[in-house]
């Protein structure tokens, strides 16, 4: 998945009658400070029409802008995200 596309890929799941993953369950990312590939992220949402999970994820780069989530699902906030680990 190209991290541009995430918003619409996400907005998707949630509003398509055939996913309906409407309920977003969490968000991590591990950030790997000597790897080119700086960090990995995931995110998981459930739909509870389907009784089904589905998780998605992506290594990023260092430069690489991800956009957010947040207008989708508003529980993306990071109060309810899990932080960042770095992996040294």
């Amino acid at each position: 998945m190209q991290a541009e596309k995430i918003v619409d890929v996400v907005t998707f799941l949630r509003d398509d009658p055939g996913c309906r993953f409407v309920s977003f369950i969490d968000v991590t990312a591990v950030d790997y400070p000597a790897a080119k590939s700086a960090s990995t992220w995931s995110i998981t949402w459930l739909s509870p029409t389907l009784n089904e999970r589905i998780a998605r994820a992506r290594r990023s780069r260092r430069d690489e802008q991800v956009p957010s989530i947040i207008e989708v699902f508003p529980g993306a906030t990071g109060s309810s995200a899990r932080p960042t680990i770095s992996m040294a």
